[in-house]
């Protein structure tokens, strides 16, 4: 008898390490979950693992998912409670299950719950919530300029000024302060604020050619892992050909080949995903594979 209860035992385990902020519960599974609350069977829904998610967020208590390659556990549902979490989700090789959890284990909280603040050109005031931080945590995020910057750009660009003088108003960078209120681990409310200057062009070459290749390449694979969780895979694919054929555009430098190289290997991992979660729906219906 084939029964997987992981609803129930990540249930517990939130409930047991919720009292003390910075817990971490890792849930290894080779199986979909099939019995008790968070089934994805016969139409399970998928909304437990985004509940579950916000709880173990809220109290600070981090979760990420083990599974193997080549089996059917759920990841769009439990991927939706690692990344509200703040948790991270592996898909590993079944001989290197060990060294991948010893990793995970090994990981030090470093912040939690962290809120995030935007402030500056690029973005005049954003907040953003994220789960528990480990010193494994990788994060990133895309914001629209400021209304009115792209105009006052392309404006100043487009007058008549002396070649030399063409990036005098922005020669310095576009000013983005990032505040981070957080609790350390000895129960103390901390606030720290990094201000950044980021170079602004409306030049396309000059942009590709200057761009950070990793951190483009990191947030296209988080954006692209969301879409494929809530089910919009043909977004998800859309995303990530555009970002490859950005980063092709601006391998300037041996780094950035390596940059692309790490993201095309990364990309063709989810989209086998996606290939294998759009196959399950067709067999069973996108409820029941609880997309």
């Amino acid at each position: 008898l084939d029964c997987t209860a992981l609803g129930p035992a990540l249930a517990f385990s939130v409930g047991v390490t919720q009292s003390v902020p910075g817990c971490r519960v890792i849930l290894c599974t080779d199986g979909v979950a099939n019995v008790g609350i968070g089934s994805l069977n016969s139409g399970g829904s998928s909304s437990f693992y985004t509940s579950i998610g916000n709880t173990a967020k809220a109290r600070g208590v981090q979760v990420s998912v083990i599974t193997t390659e080549g089996v059917q556990s759920g990841l769009e549902a439990l991927g939706k409670t690692a990344d509200i979490s703040g948790g991270s989700v592996e898909v590993a090789n079944p001989q290197e299950l060990s060294s991948t959890l010893a990793s995970m284990l090994n990981a030090k909280t470093l912040a939690t719950p962290p809120q995030l603040t935007f402030a500056g050109e690029i973005h005049r005031h954003r907040e953003t919530d994220v789960g528990t931080v480990t010193d494994h945590s990788v994060l990133s995020f895309a914001y629209e300029p400021a209304a009115g910057l792209k105009k006052a750009l392309r404006a100043f660009y487009d007058s008549e000024e002396p070649a030399d003088d063409a990036d005098k108003p922005f020669a310095e960078g576009l000013p983005i302060q990032l505040q981070l209120r957080f609790t350390s681990s000895d129960g103390d409310r901390l606030l720290h604020v990094r201000t950044y200057r980021l170079a602004a062009t409306v030049e396309r070459i000059r942009a590709e050619q200057g761009a950070n290749t990793e951190a483009t390449a990191l947030h296209a694979i988080h954006a692209s892992a969301g879409l494929a969780q809530r089910g919009d895979y043909s977004s998800a694919r859309v995303n990530l050909i555009s970002v490859q054929r950005l980063l092709q555009r601006s391998m300037v430098s041996r780094q950035n080949q390596l940059d692309y190289l790490a993201f095309i290997v990364q990309a063709e991992k989810l989209d086998q995903f996606m290939r294998e979660a759009q196959a399950q729906a067709k067999l069973v219906g996108p409820d029941v594979a609880g997309a």
